[in-house]
C-alpha cells in the first residue's frame, strides 16, 4: 500500500522512534487511517510502536543485504 515513491526507511524509523505514539511514521508512509488510529490509541498503547520499530529496522537491513551494503556473516568470518 505504498503510494507513489518508495519512502526512506531511516526517516520512518526516526519518526517512529520519536513520534511513534502520534503515528508520524504511518502518515509519512502514506497510511493515513493507521496514523489516525495511532493518534487516538497512543500508538496502539505503545506496543504498536515497538513492533513497528523492529519491523522497519528489519526491512532496512533486508534491503541493505539485497543491494550489497552489508555482507553476510559467513563472508565476514571467513
Amino acid at each position: 500500500e505504498n503510494r507513489g515513491k518508495e519512502k526512506n526507511k531511516w526517516v520512518a524509523f526516526v519518526l517512529c522512534l520519536f513520534l511513534g505514539v502520534f503515528g508520524a511514521h504511518k502518515f509519512y508512509e502514506g497510511k493515513i487511517l493507521m496514523g489516525v488510529i495511532y493518534i487516538f490509541t497512543g500508538g496502539l498503547l505503545l506496543i504498536g510502536c515497538i513492533i513497528d520499530l523492529i519491523a522497519i529496522l528489519m526491512k532496512q537491513i533486508r534491503t541493505m543485504y539485497k543491494i550489497g551494503e552489508l555482507k553476510k556473516e559467513k563472508d565476514i568470518l571467513f
